[in-house]
């Protein structure tokens, strides 16, 4: 993430990038400044909101942040990661109903955002709902299967007694592992 961003030049999709890793750096206004340039770019891509409403949520503004993201949604109502923030603004508010409500709608909305089945395998493990803790556990393996966090998930619901028959799942760890590997073209 550079100090200095110069995004003039650069497509929405480079911006996207940029701002994405400031993000991960929690550098904000670098990250305001690339979602103010998406923003201009075209307002109907929901790329700015979204990256606006992480910095709303560093400012503890979340009624802000949720505006952000209601766009955003409204924009690409089918992309699950912005409901996936959604809900964690939800958790960052302390609103656990409402952000497992919309955490689970991105999840559902795409099989593939791991950190959304992994953030509800953890929740449903704390609970100790070890069943629906290891279905979402295994959907993360399915798309990264090398994520120890999943891996810890399923050997806790395994060791208090979640059978692989009870999730209706036919496969074992290791067998899981290798069809996840051969679906990204690994051998």
């Amino acid at each position: 993430c550079p100090t200095q961003m110069r995004l003039e030049k650069l497509n929405w999709k480079e911006i996207v990038n940029l701002t994405s890793s400031c993000a991960a750096m929690k550098k904000w206004s670098q990250v305001e400044a690339g979602a103010r340039q998406l923003l201009e770019m075209d307002s109907k891509n929901p790329w700015g909101h979204y990256f606006l409403s992480f910095v709303s949520v560093s400012q503890r503004n979340y009624t802000l942040a949720h505006w952000n993201l209601d766009n955003a949604i409204e924009l690409a109502p089918k992309n699950a990661l912005l409901k996936y923030q959604k809900g964690l603004v939800y958790w960052e508010e302390s609103k656990e109903a409402l952000a497992i409500k919309w955490i689970e709608l991105a999840a559902k909305d795409d099989k593939s955002l791991a950190e959304a089945h992994l953030f509800l395998g953890q929740l449903y493990l704390r609970d100790y709902d070890y069943k629906l803790a290891s279905q979402h556990f295994r959907e993360v393996v399915r798309t990264r299967p090398s994520n120890k966090e999943a891996w810890n998930g399923l050997e806790i619901c395994k060791k208090n007694g979640v059978s692989v028959e009870e999730q209706g799942k036919s496969e074992s760890p290791r067998e899981l592992a290798k069809a996840s590997s051969e679906s990204r073209g690994e051998k």
